[in-house]
């Protein structure tokens, strides 16, 4: 990954985050605002862009979306105060690869960042060397379905959110609340029964497939993990 762009108001986070992921070895450019970031045209050189949502100027949704459009491989981390569902989701529906709610600790933004470079790996190996549509699973977002090879799964909304969650994640990992909160669910006992239902639902669409049984697996006290790779499109 050649350049991460860092689009952030606040000037002490802004500068605290760039000199961490610099100092973590990644060559980072820093902006105020979407239009500081347009007039450098630094575009060309930028593999992923850490955006935060509530900017002056354009924001954060509507300059993802542009991105998204001009660029469908670029990385995009969305941060953001606002963390309920509706406004996660409207930021993966704006073309975020990861959602993470402020305040962001640096160490999570770096394995976020890193878990993200992993996907963009993937997608851009040639074809012996990566994942292809014939060794990993294709997430299209835009239609809720999980191919492999030529068999095709539909997924719910929330559904492909949790797979594409997982997959993005630090070792495919994610906790409980994490998943509840995409079946719009209270964190509580009952809706972690809820969400079990769910994930066996999603596994037998997995099983379908071909992924076999154990395609989500359970940790247990933390969560769920995802035991194969996803290319996500």
């Amino acid at each position: 990954m050649s350049q991460i762009a860092l689009i952030e108001d606040h000037d002490n986070l802004r500068e605290l985050l760039h000199q961490f992921l610099s100092e973590a070895g990644y060559a980072v450019k820093s902006f105020g605002s979407v239009e500081e970031f347009i007039e450098s045209q630094a575009c060309a050189d930028i593999r992923l862009i850490i955006l935060d949502l509530q900017l002056p100027g354009e924001d954060g949704l509507s300059f993802s979306r542009r991105m998204r459009a001009l660029d469908p491989q670029i990385g995009i981390v969305m941060t953001s105060g606002r963390a309920e569902l509706t406004q996660r989701t409207e930021g993966y529906e704006a073309g975020a690869d990861i959602y993470l709610p402020k305040p962001v600790e640096p160490e999570e933004l770096l394995s976020a960042i890193r878990a993200l470079a992993r996907r963009m790996t993937l997608l851009n190996e040639p074809a012996d060397g990566g994942a292809t549509e014939g060794s990993a699973p294709i997430l299209n977002l835009q239609r809720f379905e999980l191919k492999l090879g030529a068999q095709t799964v539909q997924l719910t909304k929330a559904e492909a959110l949790i797979i594409k969650s997982m997959s993005m994640s630090v070792g495919r990992k994610a906790p409980y609340w994490s998943l509840m909160s995409y079946f719009g669910s209270e964190i509580d006992a009952r809706a972690k029964s809820n969400l079990e239902v769910r994930i066996v639902r999603l596994r037998e669409k997995l099983v379908a497939l071909g992924l076999g049984k154990r395609s989500i697996t359970v940790i247990r006290g933390f969560g769920y993990q995802l035991q194969f790779d996803v290319v996500v499109s």
